[in-house]
């Protein structure tokens, strides 16, 4: 009997990219724009928080509210940023470049 290779039970349909091997099962590899497009947002995101990180520790709050927006921040990158933009410090305490 031939055995398929499958994950989470369901059998893998042949694939025309490179896979990779894990254990004894072969995944398919992502397309190449797809592993572009993810390291593209991944940088946009590590920028936008070390922006709202440099604007937080300049700003004239607590420290006890720096604190607790850069660790927002960095526990949660896209959420705490979002939340930071609409809740955090208004502009007259964010720095202006």
């Amino acid at each position: 009997m031939l055995h398929r290779p499958c994950i989470f039970g369901k059998p893998l349909e042949p694939c025309a990219l490179p896979s990779v091997s894990i254990g004894n099962r072969r995944i398919c590899a992502a397309k190449p724009m797809e592993i572009i497009m993810e390291n593209v947002f991944a940088v946009v995101v590590l920028l936008l928080d070390i922006w709202a990180i440099i604007n937080i520790v300049g700003s004239n709050s607590t420290l006890m509210a720096k604190a607790g927006w850069i660790i927002g921040i960095i526990i949660l990158p896209i959420i705490g940023f979002v939340v930071w933009c609409f809740a955090g410090p208004k502009n007259g305490d964010r720095l202006t470049t």
